[in-house]
């Protein structure tokens, strides 16, 4: 059942940041967002350039990286989902070595997702006027936008809603694996005595 069920969320997430990739949302949802005075706008950048001064850095919610990170992530999600398959279905019974492994395992996840969603709920303080503690479109709804705003608004919001489920999901399990190490570890104690 959570075999089944982290496979539908690692396929989806996957689908979802490849539709991202490389750059088909985040900079549609920053002019958005610049345009309406919800964050900085991008255009303000061609000012910085044209004066010879330094642009300040491209905020985080705002660049290419979060967008790779998320395929990349996804990616190794489904790879690690692979691997816990085979692992599942090889290894002896009453083995802890390959639990260890899968904690391992879900340990990483979790870091890999709790990054994914920390960047994907980060602020814009690049300009002084339009702080941003949140991106607009987890403060705004979607509703009402037009077309190519209103898909990408939808995307980001599903794509956040799959990696905090996912991270739930290997989080929930890690402690599980956490919990089940600690009884066998007592209950091999208690033989031994």
């Amino acid at each position: 059942m959570v075999v089944t069920l982290e496979l539908i969320l690692v396929l989806i997430s996957l689908s979802l940041s490849l539709h991202a990739y490389p750059d088909t949302c985040r900079t549609i949802l920053w002019q958005y967002g610049g345009t309406e005075g919800w964050n900085s706008d991008p255009h303000a950048r061609i000012y910085f350039y044209a004066n010879y001064r330094e642009p300040p850095p491209i905020p985080k919610i705002w660049s290419d990286e979060i967008t790779e990170s998320n395929l990349a992530i996804s990616a190794i999600s489904s790879v690690a989902w692979i691997v816990r398959l085979v692992l599942r279905r090889c290894r002896p019974s009453g083995s802890t070595r390959y639990n260890n492994i899968l904690l391992l395992f879900d340990a990483a996840l979790i870091a890999c997702w709790a990054l994914s969603i920390g960047n994907q709920i980060s602020g814009d303080f690049s300009d002084e006027a339009h702080p941003s503690e949140w991106p607009w479109y987890l403060v705004y709804r979607c509703d009402g936008l037009e077309r190519p705003e209103y898909g990408c608004c939808v995307l980001a919001r599903v794509l956040l809603w799959f990696s905090g489920n996912l991270l739930m999901l290997y989080s929930g399990r890690f402690l599980w694996g956490l919990y089940e190490l600690y009884r066998s570890a007592v209950g091999r104690n208690a033989r031994q005595r």
